[in-house]
């Protein structure tokens, strides 16, 4: 068609043709050359169609016959651009001579599934007899194995066509109802049915592959429930249960998960190797379920006509792959519950659920790993994947998730020179760790409060883990009159020296840290009387004081007052001697000796 007011020739690419999409051919009135549009293709290509044409006007129809093909693929892509897929034209794969895929037609679409990221739809684009403006579309379903590192190639396994009718059961109507008709789409002979669009806006492509859209659409949804079906052994029909064919159960290892018998182990079931009962031989390997933060070993028989589990590769979208899981095992998993593996002494008052315990020990690792580098300590490189090793003056640490339940972080402490810490000493400081520290509520101050106890010398560390000992142990010590708390962060009822949840230690020429010292003996229905001590330790003279730090207006000074008598008392007593540190003997002089005014509070 001839339009506007410049020479112009309109070329319809492929039916049904919007504006926008047709190719329009203009002709410079100055220099005679002729001049070629098309929204959306690349200017690199128009230049090199315009010097083609120019030189033989003929070159024209292959021309048209590649930007149709290209036409097909821009259609295909913006049909599914709400749904979570990637296109892409080329696909490397290792065994594309020798496989099916290889003898399909060089015009066609590769669309990956994000969620399941070993299938793709792919499209093949085929030319019609005596239409030269239409296009024929197959569908198929193939699946690609894991790859063991990101750079190695993927391998074709399965290729399976979808249904040639397949256009009948995405437009079919209700049986004695004829369908209803609309200017919106015209069923034609097209084997493609699309539906024509109202052009809104100049560029916007005007048929829609509802055919795509719908497949797409339905392995995204109902893929997962395939591999549900198979995981609960429930046959709807589609697949006869007496077939000779039988269909690979994706659920490898259905262990139990370590410490709770009742859940079972997760299984990537989506993931559906040997999706063709057409085709048993390309069935691929069952993946393993070490992705999973809480897979254990399986304890049940596997089938004789299932291939053996294998490793999933160490991808970073490889816990993004789906896992089935029971109503119990999810109730388990966000019910809080206690510690496992802990005395519930030493577990703390705060319950969080076990997905909850495992993600908060994920987080405090990387923060902990991120506060070594800015921390005076020494990170270690680890072969071992999840763990931290680094080592102060003294001491060697290794910190990783709990091998048992993935719930808790360990630390794990070696001295450089054994005869300085005993084995108790070292049991107290990974004890403290697991349960004062990386635990409950998950604070990242706490991790930068301990790093800089690990990092103070030998004989302040010792004492300040004898404190620790205190704290875990409180029935050890029925002499004291107090219970200890070490606060970590600076809690809300301090003395207003840095706002409460700062790290509360401090170690330069002084040290400064607070605790927490909770009376025994209470009155009920009366809570037990707690007051907040900030205590300095001063390196170069040897002496534990309490810091001299303004209380609120509001605050009663008896409980200061007589805590700071009593510390200066001890000093005087026992003055320090060289090398020895007096935060522990002082401390405890004070839980021993410190009596409040009776019904007094602090």
């Amino acid at each position: 068609s001839i339009e506007t007011a410049l020479p112009a020739l309109v070329v319809p690419i492929l039916e049904p043709c919007g504006n926008s999409e047709c190719l329009h051919i203009f002709v410079d009135l100055h220099s005679g050359m002729f001049q070629l549009m098309l929204y959306g293709l690349d200017q690199a290509t128009l230049d090199d169609m315009e010097k083609s044409v120019n030189d033989d006007m003929k070159r024209i129809i292959p021309w048209i016959q590649q930007l149709k093909f290209w036409l097909g693929q821009q259609r295909c892509k913006q049909s599914i651009k709400h749904l979570p897929t990637i296109s892409s034209e080329t696909l490397q794969l290792s065994n594309y001579s020798t496989h099916p895929i290889g003898k399909l037609s060089k015009n066609k679409l590769f669309i990956k599934l994000t969620r399941l990221p070993q299938y793709y739809i792919v499209v093949e684009m085929l030319e019609v007899p005596n239409k030269p403006t239409q296009l024929s579309y197959k569908y198929y379903f193939m699946s690609v194995n894991a790859a063991e590192r990101e750079d190695t190639p993927l391998m074709a396994l399965l290729l399976q066509q979808f249904k040639e009718n397949i256009q009948d059961l995405v437009f079919r109507t209700k049986p004695g109802k004829q369908p209803r008709t609309s200017p919106k789409r015209k069923l034609s002979d097209d084997p493609c049915p699309v539906e024509p669009k109202k052009t809104k806006r100049s560029g916007e492509m005007c048929a829609f592959n509802k055919v795509l859209a719908h497949f797409v659409a339905m392995c995204d949804t109902n893929m997962p429930f395939v591999g549900l079906r198979l995981e609960v052994h429930l046959f709807t029909g589609t697949l006869d249960p007496s077939s000779p064919y039988t269909m690979v159960s994706p659920s490898g290892r259905a262990g139990n998960w370590p410490g709770s018998p009742q859940v079972s182990g997760p299984s990537p079931a989506t993931r559906m190797p040997g999706m063709s009962p057409a085709n048993p031989s390309l069935h691929s390997p069952v993946p393993d379920a070490s992705h999973s933060p809480r897979a254990g070993t399986s304890s049940q028989t596997l089938p004789t006509n299932m291939p053996p589990p294998r490793k999933l590769p160490q991808r970073s979208w490889a816990a993004s792959i789906p896992t089935i899981l029971t109503h119990s095992a999810l109730n388990i998993l966000l019910l809080p519950s206690p510690t496992p593996g802990l005395v519930p002494g030493l577990a703390g008052s705060y319950l969080c659920s076990p997905l909850e315990r495992f993600l908060g020990s994920v987080i405090m690792r990387r923060h902990l790993q991120r506060i070594i580098q800015q921390e005076t300590l020494q990170l270690i490189n680890s072969n071992e994947p999840g763990v931290i090793m680094f080592k102060t003056d003294a001491l060697k640490c290794r910190v990783a998730l709990s091998p048992k339940t993935n719930q808790t972080l360990q630390l794990k402490v070696t001295p450089e020179n054994a005869g300085q810490w005993k084995p108790d000493e070292l049991q107290v400081l990974e004890k403290f760790f697991e349960t004062r520290v990386a635990g409950p509520p998950f604070k990242a101050n706490t991790l930068i409060a301990f790093t800089k106890l690990l990092g103070a010398p030998t004989h302040i560390l010792r004492d300040c883990v004898h404190i620790m000992k205190l704290e875990l142990f409180p029935d050890q010590a029925t002499q004291l009159k107090w219970n200890v708390q070490f606060c970590l962060t600076i809690p809300p009822s301090a003395p207003p020296i840095a706002p409460p949840g700062t790290p509360a230690v401090v170690l330069k020429s002084k040290m400064l840290f607070f605790l927490q010292l909770t009376q025994k003996t209470s009155v009920p229905p009366q809570e037990p009387v707690s007051i907040i001590v900030p205590i300095i330790y001063d390196m170069a003279s040897g002496t534990t004081q309490q810091a001299d730090i303004p209380r609120q207006q509001n605050s009663s000074v008896a409980a200061p007052m007589m805590v700071s008598n009593i510390l200066k008392r001890f000093a005087e007593m026992n003055p320090p001697r060289q090398g020895e540190c007096t935060i522990f003997a002082a401390v405890r002089d004070l839980m021993a000796n410190l009596t409040l005014p009776p019904g007094g509070r602090p």
